[in-house]
């Protein structure tokens, strides 16, 4: 299984257990004129989420993956902030997260 094909999955569950969360994107884009555009900010986790109030940062891994040093410094943040933030590598990993919440 691929991280894209992970977080297909989560966000599946999400929306037929109707849970707010949606795919956050960072990257750069190539422009027609050979420019650069870059959207997002670097190490944000894939996924963004609020549940019972409280903001979820999610990032999907899978197999041996391990997170960029980015996205460590995007977890501490987050967490800093007193916000969430799970590190997952299956939907079910993802599920058991949401029984802290009775979900």
């Amino acid at each position: 299984m691929t991280e894209t094909a992970l977080i297909r999955q989560i966000l599946e569950y999400c929306n037929y257990k109707n849970l707010l969360f949606y795919r956050t994107q960072s990257g750069a884009i190539r422009t027609e004129r050979g420019g650069l555009f870059k959207a997002g900010t670097p190490g944000c986790p894939d996924l963004t989420g609020c549940v019972d109030g409280r903001f979820v940062g999610v990032e999907c891994k899978v197999g041996k993956n391990k997170q960029s040093d980015l996205q460590k410094r995007f977890e501490k943040l987050i967490l800093e902030a007193r916000g969430e933030y799970w590190l997952v590598y299956s939907l079910d990993e993802f599920i058991e997260k949401l029984k802290i919440y009775g979900r």
